[in-house]
């Protein structure tokens, strides 16, 4: 287990439970998942480490990538009678460098902006949730500089939540410095 440095990842997607009142002593893995907003700090931990979600139903079972599971603030790829199994995490990746960064309006609020990176020596992945109805991600082929990084955030067209948690100006703002932190990260 030592190897695997990316399940640092847990304890700071855990710790991001603690900012809401409604799920304190009270949330699931996969009811996070589930309820899927964006605010979820499972969806973050999942799609950033390439999870892949496990959902049955009486009838059949199918899998689904974390970053694809949830498809808008409260939507998800779910049909009426399936549930959230379990969630599959690839031993390749554990062993990948990661980075996190975090932001909420208030110290332990809920999360305004999460970004995870990873590289390895096959590439490097950015995913960005909180911020985004549902989870954006940008691969590279190496950790990019903090220029590239930005200019594919620019020309992707994104949508930015923006409500009581914090504006989507400043959540599109607050991305782009949070990936940079990441990066610095990461190459560092």
């Amino acid at each position: 287990m030592r190897e695997w440095s990316a399940l640092s990842l847990m304890r700071h997607c855990c710790e991001a439970f603690s900012g809401s009142f409604k799920i304190r002593n009270l949330a699931t893995v996969g009811g996070n998942l589930a309820l899927s907003l964006p605010i979820g700090p499972m969806i973050s931990l999942f799609s950033g480490l390439d999870g892949v979600c496990v959902i049955e139903s009486a009838a059949r079972s199918r899998a689904v990538p974390a970053s694809e599971f949830v498809t808008g603030i409260g939507t998800n790829v779910l049909e009426p009678d399936e549930l959230v199994r379990s969630v599959l995490l690839p031993t390749s990746v554990l062993r990948d460098r990661v980075a996190f960064r975090r932001i909420s309006l208030t110290r332990h609020g809920p999360s305004a902006v999460v970004v995870v990176g990873r590289s390895a020596p096959g590439g490097c992945t950015l995913t960005v949730t909180a911020a985004t109805p549902c989870p954006r991600q940008l691969t590279f082929p190496d950790v990019p500089s903090a220029h590239e990084a930005i200019a594919r955030l620019e020309h992707g067209a994104w949508s930015y939540v923006g409500d009581f948690h914090g504006s989507d100006l400043w959540r599109r703002h607050m991305t782009r410095k949070l990936v940079v932190d990441v990066l610095e990260e990461l190459s560092g």
